[in-house]
């Protein structure tokens, strides 16, 4: 199997909170929340005020010649609503790392990915779990230890094999500089087990 690791220095934000739509002329009047909020907020559905399905401006065939990764938040409106068609890879936010290597707000993947695989299927878009950590004491408590590295993978991976989605996209902010060696470590052996791995 050919394994693929990628960095992103920039990146298309192809899901904000207010949906992103660019063909769909229907805008939605929504605050921002910041992606490390930690409470989700209800879903809402289709009526008014929300966006209307997304309607594909390309056949499945005609995939963009670029790549174009979006992040599609746990907040965010509807997966029917986003752009598909514009979409080369997509990442949904977000599973979270505990200071053990185990794995927390697994029900965010559980509640979402079946539908994003399906609805991505279709334009042949890859589907990969955003695997977040923003906590000092997690990365100081993990990426050292190779036991929890591995125990962290391995929850990463029964869990994108699970909906057969394509791979992760490893979202630690605030790195120590102290834990890059490690981290380059926990990113290699993540690639060892997982076709995608995007930091």
């Amino acid at each position: 199997m050919r394994r693929k690791f990628f960095v992103s220095v920039s990146m298309v934000v192809a899901c904000s909170p207010s949906g992103l739509s660019p063909m769909n002329e229907q805008t939605v009047e929504t605050d921002w929340m910041p992606h490390a909020e930690d409470q989700a907020q209800p879903h809402l559905e289709f009526g008014e005020g929300q966006l209307d399905p997304y309607v594909s401006q390309r056949e499945p065939e005609d995939r963009p010649d670029v790549t174009v990764y979006g992040y599609w938040p746990y907040w965010g409106e509807s997966l029917e609503t986003l752009a598909w068609d514009q979409l080369t890879h997509l990442a949904l936010f977000g599973v979270e790392l505990s200071v053990d290597g185990g794995l927390t707000e697994e029900d965010r993947w559980h509640s979402q990915a079946p539908l994003a695989v399906a609805l991505a299927e279709e334009h042949g878009v890859r589907v990969h779990l955003t695997l977040i950590c923003f906590s000092d004491e997690a990365m100081a408590s993990v990426l050292p230890d190779p036991t929890r590295r591995a125990r962290a993978i391995s929850e990463v991976a029964s869990l994108v094999s699970a909906y057969d989605a394509h791979g992760v996209n490893l979202d630690f902010e605030g790195l120590d500089v102290a834990y890059k060696h490690d981290f380059t470590a926990f990113v290699e052996e993540m690639s060892e087990v997982l076709e995608d791995v995007f930091v």
